[in-house]
């Protein structure tokens, strides 16, 4: 998003640069660049017929058409005539909610499987940590910390989304330092339990292979199902103690992945 980001312009589809940090995305293309600047420009437009702020416009099923109508005017240019796919909607769409409704919206499942927050101490001074690296520190709280709390990941999850489920998923650092533990994923779990009723969030259980006696991590793993009705084991293999490899396969690697497997098979999937 860049330093300078503007909430009021948040767009309600992504597109440029993106990635979660294992690997280089490729640069924005002319399409793409084109497409936000042609919604940018309309937005307000749009945003007055339709008595709204330009963020709330931004955010809403007809900001999403106008964005799917922009996107498609600018691929048609740049193909000339070219075939290729097409978003097929109604020009009113960008201007009416209902015709956008009609257009875009659905009662799909979406499962996102692989969710994060971090549970910072905020009456303790510190730094972001693994925080540091994503936009989402940028959410206008005077403390970047408060951006990764549990409330703005349910606001953006279940409010300011379509999400139907999710799952708390683990991050690489073992011990009390870990901003994710298992009770803050549970957290989640207990909070939207209440607000929604039962099955709208899963919790992974984690462990690191490469760390301790697989004996130990056999009892953790035993304890830790025995404590949280956890839906899946999260293991790293790049992270959080010597780099490993699932089936073993390499000498010199630290040798975790086949007696992580049995444990497994011990312990319950």
């Amino acid at each position: 998003m860049g330093d300078g980001y503007d909430p009021d312009f948040e767009l309600p589809i992504k597109l440029g640069p993106c990635s979660n940090g294992e690997y280089v995305p490729p640069p924005m293309s002319e399409v793409e660049a084109e497409t936000i600047r042609r919604t940018r420009d309309a937005a307000d437009t749009q945003a007055r017929r339709l008595g709204m702020s330009r963020r709330t416009f931004l955010r809403s099923v007809s900001g999403a058409a106008l964005m799917l109508l922009a996107l498609d005017a600018t691929a048609r240019a740049a193909r000339a005539g070219a075939m290729g796919g097409r978003y097929l909607l109604h020009p009113d769409a960008a201007g009416d909610l209902d015709a956008a409704r009609a257009a875009i919206a659905g009662n799909e499942l979406i499962f996102d499987v692989q969710v994060h927050y971090l549970n910072y101490d905020l009456a303790q001074p510190g730094g972001l940590g693994i925080g540091a690296l994503f936009p989402q520190q940028r959410c206008g709280d005077s403390d970047p910390r408060a951006c990764y709390s549990v409330d703005h990941l349910i606001e953006e999850m279940f409010l300011k989304s379509d999400t139907s489920k999710l799952v708390m998923s683990a991050i690489p650092i073992p011990g009390k330092g870990n901003p994710l533990s298992i009770d803050d994923m549970e957290l989640v779990k207990r909070i939207m339990t209440q607000l929604c009723g039962r099955g709208r969030v899963l919790v992974q259980g984690q462990t690191f292979p490469s760390i301790g006696s697989a004996a130990e991590q056999r009892d953790a793993m035993a304890q830790l199902r025995k404590d949280h009705n956890i839906v899946a084991w999260k293991v790293y293999t790049h992270a959080g103690g010597p780099p490993w490899w699932l089936d073993d396969h390499e000498a010199d690697a630290a040798q975790g992945g086949n007696a992580f497997l049995e444990n497994v098979r011990a312990v319950g999937p």
